[in-house]
């Protein structure tokens, strides 16, 4: 085998061995740093999705409530200017006065 042929082997063996320690040693470093990392990530995300799905919730809580609160004052409003069936008298159906109270 001629000397160049040699080296040459033996530079590409170097290369193949050091990029796999390299690639080995990297992948350790990552599987101890990157959990804590991701599990911060993560934990983050959680938490804001939290806070915006109670932000969300109380929201429509109160516009429900304030809806409540229209549709009883609505109510209110219209039994006031209408009569109910059962309030509904036989003078009130002779003189036309059925849906006035």
């Amino acid at each position: 085998m001629p000397k160049r042929a040699f080296w040459t082997v033996v530079g590409y063996g170097a290369g193949v061995a050091s990029t796999v320690m390299v690639k080995r040693r990297v992948r350790r470093t990552v599987n101890r740093y990157a959990p804590s990392e991701v599990r911060n990530a993560v934990t983050a995300r959680g938490t804001d999705v939290v806070d915006r799905a109670k932000r969300v919730t109380t929201e429509i809580r109160a516009a429900a409530d304030e809806g409540l609160r229209a549709m009883r004052i609505r109510r209110q409003e219209l039994d006031d200017e209408f009569a109910l069936p059962s309030e509904i008298e036989a003078t009130d159906l002779r003189d036309g006065r059925i849906g006035k109270r």
